[in-house]
């Protein structure tokens, strides 16, 4: 029996950690939540996500982000649109060595 996939989750506000890690976890994900970059590749480091999940700038979505009440009950960001790479700070990927370790960030 396979493990569940790991997803790696950052953002700053604590509201949508909850709410997006909710629902990742009742479909089964194992989730590791970070507030910010630092944290964030702490965690990579040590946990070994197969999946990162980046920051998005909520607020520059505008009317295309709806915030919609999910199976539970809670509320879940659902885009309507295009997603810009604009609202992204920057893109990378954390090379990791067969033992765990950094080998270095990358520019995606």
């Amino acid at each position: 029996m396979s493990q569940p996939a790991k997803i790696l989750m950052v953002d700053d506000n604590p509201m949508v950690l909850f709410a997006t890690g909710h629902l990742l976890r009742s479909e089964g994900f194992t989730v590791i939540e970070a507030k910010d970059g630092a944290e964030c590749l702490a965690k990579a480091r040590a946990g070994q996500p197969d999946l990162v999940l980046l920051a998005i700038d909520a607020d520059t979505l505008g009317d295309a982000l709806k915030w919609e009440p999910s199976r539970g009950g809670d509320l879940f960001p659902h885009l309507y649109g295009p997603l810009p790479i604009s609202t992204t700070a920057s893109a990378r990927t954390l090379a990791m060595s067969e033992d765990g370790t950094s080998e270095g960030i990358r520019s995606a």
